[in-house]
């Protein structure tokens, strides 16, 4: 069955983000990793990755820094090198799930990873 594991994981700066993984039924074909706007959160992306399901892809993503409704502050990564932690951490959460799940580990060493990114242009 289908389900989505909801959790946090520890940003490169430090602070906890909130974190989707979507594990589709059987072995899944392919990565999706969503990457969003400012004003959005990761729990905005639940349609989309459950659309992805029946196709056999895996969906992972995470609230970044400075976004969403938990953001101290909209915009704002980190003291130093903002953007490079927010683009870590893009990296970051994909190396943690696929240490934490095997499945991920060969998907990825199969397929490769698809980035939905949205937004970033502004």
């Amino acid at each position: 069955m289908a389900e989505c594991i909801r959790g946090t994981f520890r940003s490169s700066t430090g602070e906890t983000l909130d974190k989707r993984l979507w594990l589709p039924e059987g072995a899944p074909k392919g990565i999706v990793q969503f990457v969003h706007g400012m004003a959005e959160h990761i729990g905005r992306y639940d349609a989309p990755a459950r659309a992805l399901w029946p196709g056999g892809y895996l969906v992972v993503g995470h609230t970044p820094l400075g976004h969403g409704p938990k953001a101290p502050v909209q915009g704002y990564f980190a003291q130093e090198n903002g953007w490079d932690r927010l683009l870590d951490d893009i990296q970051l959460i994909m190396t943690e799930e696929i240490t934490t799940c095997d499945i991920i580990q060969r998907c990825k060493d199969e397929t490769g990873v698809d980035i939905f990114e949205n937004d970033y242009d502004s």
